[in-house]
Formats: C-alpha cells, sequence, structure tokens
C-alpha cells in the first residue's frame, strides 16, 4: 500500500487514461531512443534517473550509456551506468568522474550525476558516495548532435553498446539539483518537477506501443523509440502496466489504501498485522514501511490504534 501524501502524488506514474507503461525496458544493448534536442551550454549539469539494473556488468569503454549527447570531440557529455560503477563524462578540461559501485541490481534505484562549482558528485538513492575535484567548463551543443538514451553514438556513426536497465524517469537539468550528503529520493509516486532548469524529462508514461516519447522539458525537439537512425536499433519495450481503476489521474499503487491497518495488504487486520507494528516499533523499517499506518514518519502508539480499531476483514 502506498500513501499519497506531501509529494507522493503522480510524478514518474501518471496516468492518461486506464493504464499506462510506467517504464522503458532496454532489455538489449541494442535498445535505444533518439533525440533531436540539443542541450544548451551551462556551467552546471546534473543528470539523473530512476532505474532498475538486472544484468550484472563490470567494464564500460563507451558501454552501458545511459544518456549521451557528442557530436565532436568537444561535445561528449555522457552517463554510463554498471552495476560496478558509475561514469560521468564531460567534454573539454573536465575529466571523467569515476565512482567504483556498486550500484544495487534488482530493484529501483535513484542515480544522480551532477558538475558544478569545481565539483563532480554521484549520488545513490540521496546517499553522496563520489565527491570530487573538477575543471567546470561549459559544454558546447553543435547543430546536429547524436543524443541519445539507453545507447549512443561515438563520434557520430560508431554504435556503442546500451544500458542494459529499465528506466522509470530520465532527467537531464542545466543546474545544480542537489547538494549536501544525503536527501530524500523520489520513489515512484513522487512528483518529478520540470522546472526552469529542466532540459530533458522523460517519464516513459506513453501508452504501450508508442512510437513517440514526450519530452516534460524545456526544450524543443522530438523523442523517437528505435528509430531507424543507426543500423541495428531497437525499440526499448513500455511496460510495467499500472491501472487507474476509479479513473481519477492517480495510479491505485499511488492511492492511500483503504484499509490501512491491514499492515502486510492481506485483506484482513489481525496478528500478523498486530506484531509488524510491534516488532517495528519507532522508526519504520525499509522492509516494513507501511507499519507507519498514519505516515507520520514514527510507528508509535497512533499505529497501534489504528491496526486494533480495524481489527477483521477489510471493507
Amino acid at each position: 500500500m502506498r500513501s499519497t501524501t506531501g509529494a507522493g502524488l503522480l510524478g514518474a506514474a501518471v496516468i492518461f487514461g486506464g493504464a499506462h507503461a510506467q517504464y522503458a525496458d532496454f532489455t538489449r544493448t541494442t535498445d535505444t531512443v533518439r533525440l533531436t534536442h540539443e542541450v544548451p551550454a551551462t556551467s552546471a549539469m546534473t543528470i539523473e534517473a530512476r532505474v532498475w539494473i538486472d544484468v550484472a556488468c563490470t567494464t564500460f569503454n563507451f558501454e552501458h550509456a545511459l544518456w549521451r549527447e557528442q557530436k565532436n570531440a568537444a561535445e561528449d557529455k555522457t552517463v554510463q551506468l554498471c552495476s560496478s560503477g558509475v561514469v560521468m563524462y564531460m567534454a573539454g578540461a573536465t575529466p571523467v568522474i569515476v565512482w567504483n559501485g556498486p550500484v544495487p541490481t534488482g530493484r529501483w534505484a535513484h542515480v544522480v550525476c551532477q558538475q558544478a562549482d569545481g565539483r563532480g558528485r554521484i549520488w545513490i538513492d540521496g546517499i553522496l558516495k563520489h565527491d570530487v575535484a573538477t575543471s567546470t567548463n561549459v559544454i558546447p551543443a553543435s547543430d546536429g548532435s547524436s543524443n541519445s538514451i539507453g545507447a549512443g553514438l561515438h563520434n557520430n556513426s560508431y554504435v556503442v553498446p546500451g544500458a542494459q536497465c529499465r528506466i522509470d524517469w530520465l532527467r537531464v537539468s542545466t543546474c545544480a539539483r542537489y547538494s549536501g550528503p544525503t536527501f530524500a529520493p523520489p520513489d515512484e509516486c513522487d512528483l518529478i518537477p520540470a522546472d526552469s532548469c529542466t532540459a530533458l524529462l522523460f517519464t516513459f508514461d506513453e501508452p504501450a506501443l508508442s512510437g513517440t516519447l514526450v519530452n516534460r522539458g524545456s526544450l524543443s525537439g522530438t523523442a523517437t523509440i528505435g528509430a531507424a537512425w543507426i543500423a541495428g536499433a531497437t525499440s526499448p519495450t513500455l511496460g510495467g502496466m499500472s491501472v487507474d481503476g476509479n479513473g481519477n489521474g492517480v495510479p491505485d499503487e499511488c492511492e492511500a489504501s483503504p484499509c490501512s491497518a491491514d499492515i502486510d495488504d492481506s485483506g484482513f487486520v489481525d496478528g500478523v498485522d498486530l506484531a509488524i507494528v510491534l516488532t517495528n516499533w519507532g522508526t519504520p523499517s525499509p522492509k516494513y514501511p507501511e507499519a507507519d499506518a498514519n505516515g507520520d514518519g514514527e510507528v508509535n502508539g497512533a499505529d497501534l490504534s489504528i491496526v486494533l480499531s480495524g481489527w477483521g476483514a477489510c471493507p
């Protein structure tokens, strides 16, 4: 069950109609999305995505490109993602920024790469993993840049292997979006804002079998799934269907449960739910966040009261 309190509304799981594809599945290294958008030159850049890696990987060398824009040697913006780490490269005077993992596999993770104020930083799930000095430079955006998600090009001609992963959403920002050692990472129901420094924002919420994607950022251009722009390019699969049973525009999994006392979602409020609350007393555990039945950030007497008052079959 999931609460929609605070920012937990819509966002990466926005629904238009009865069902939608929450993420794009880039199972094959040839799966790619072609972009004609050209990201402007800025002295700060934040590239982030909510991703799921299933395939273990250990090497790079242009492999596992999550997002890339390149025209020539003077322009090469890229983030490469692997279970063994993250690489961010900005052309010119800025060196490759490398963090040697591990990146979680078999679950969703929020990955952030940022260059700003002479620093290169990488956060995983809201925790700062890497912070190094760089020569912050203004990265040009040449006309006709090769720009892609999931796979990319080298020198505008060579197909490079793409990241074998699922992408829930991806945002490229022309500003320093994060600071500090920790922050609360967004989840599948959080609002992903498209503010003044959002150049690209793809949430992959189009209906299954769509051929084009909507950029919710500020840049104009087209985003085509599996376009035949390079030999061997294939289309990622839109999947992860969510249902909006009551037609209110909110995915069912992002709405508050009508039976919040049913901690284990069994359909009954019983001794199991009581035991979960008692054994998770205090700060909610990652395993049973639902023990915080009222969503106030603490498992205490209020949650115990909710369970006891809701005893029996859920309505």
